[in-house]
């Protein structure tokens, strides 16, 4: 589903549908059918389980979800090319880069060396994107040392992440210039069509969980909350 669709999906659920039906056992078993076939029995009961779980067992759910994806990108043009005017340097970073859709277009319209990052990645990455280079990695632990890259971009990740502050800090450290975050400007359900477990329906609310210290700035693109922050 293209993203654009998404958006006005989510428009139709978040804002006109009323919140006991939003919430309804029924309902919510039925987007989930809808958003994940065989594998909604991963997604039902995520929010309830989800700080419970091993490391191992959240990403095994996330392997099981992954094989319900399509290859469109979570970002619309307009947060992409928002994206691509502020990186800075020369050395970038894709925390959170999924099936490459994002690092592909760095590498093409950007003069940057670029890495993508996952907690899960596809075996097929590295021979689709011989001139990336890809790692294994969860966010809370990066294997990077600090103020390493110029560029880090983290894009519809930190509302999965269950120790989000712990993320934030990980995503400063190896910060040497620049850092951008998008998050999906989305209200808070019991049962979401996603793997969410942070929610952020206003720029405000994002830019408090962040707390930045430095020159930051904050607003929505295409359906997404929009954030930098320079380190310098």
């Amino acid at each position: 589903m293209k993203r654009s669709t998404e958006i006005k999906i989510k428009f139709i659920l978040e804002e006109l549908l009323p919140p006991i039906l939003r919430d309804s056992r029924w309902f919510s078993s039925l987007l989930l059918k809808l958003a994940f076939g065989a594998n909604s029995i991963y997604v039902k009961n995520f929010k309830q389980k989800a700080f419970t779980l091993t490391d191992r067992e959240y990403r095994d759910i996330y392997r099981h979800v992954a094989q319900s994806q399509d290859d469109q990108s979570d970002l619309t043009d307009a947060t992409i090319n928002a994206i691509i005017h502020h990186v800075k340097g020369y050395e970038s970073v894709d925390i959170g880069c999924g099936n490459g859709f994002l690092v592909e277009k760095l590498a093409l319209r950007t003069e940057t060396c670029v890495t993508g990052v996952d907690i899960v990645l596809s075996s097929s990455l590295a021979r689709s994107y011989p001139n990336i280079n890809f790692l294994e990695a969860r966010i809370e632990h990066l294997p990077f040392e600090s103020n390493i890259y110029d560029t880090v971009i983290c894009t519809h990740v930190l509302e999965h992440i269950r120790n989000i502050q712990w993320a934030i800090e990980e995503l400063r450290r190896i910060t040497k210039q620049r850092l951008i975050v998008v998050v999906p400007k989305e209200r808070p359900y019991r049962v979401t069509p996603n793997l969410h477990l942070h929610f952020f329906p206003y720029p405000e609310l994002f830019v408090e969980t962040m707390n930045p210290q430095t020159h930051y700035k904050c607003t929505i693109i295409g359906g997404d909350i929009f954030y930098y922050e320079d380190r310098e």
